[in-house]
């Protein structure tokens, strides 16, 4: 994790709303929380990580499109009928040093004050 940091750094990155991990487990243990810790020492200002919890699969949607990342069997068979278990049980949220709103974003585009405790509380665990 210090080592994408440095790299992220390296590549002029110095602000970003949210960085989501597209990798398997990254969403249980302490990695996102010590990621966010290695990012804030280097001073780069961030709103949001996201990691998911399980393994993670790309899946056809109803569409027929392969565009949905599913973790976990049950999600995978949600995604065949649109649906989706919850982002609880699919990802781990760690707030970032920094009230950065994304415009359009349903979760990310509030300010924090009011954002759902489900969506904050739970997730840092």
């Amino acid at each position: 994790m210090q080592q994408l940091a440095d790299k992220l750094c390296q590549y002029g990155l110095a602000e970003v709303g949210l960085i989501s991990l597209k990798a398997c487990y990254l969403g249980i243990g302490p990695f996102l929380n010590q990621f966010a810790g290695a990012l804030d020492a280097r001073g780069m200002r961030f709103g949001w990580l996201v990691g998911y919890r399980g393994r993670v699969r790309m899946v056809r949607g109803p569409s027929g499109l392969v565009n949905h990342e599913a973790v976990g069997e049950e999600d995978v068979a949600l995604h065949q009928f649109g649906l989706k278990n919850s982002d609880y049980d699919r990802v781990k949220i760690v707030r970032g040093n920094a009230d950065i709103l994304i415009p359009g974003s349903r979760r990310f585009g509030r300010q924090p004050q009011t954002l759902d405790e489900h969506y904050v509380l739970r997730s840092i665990t």
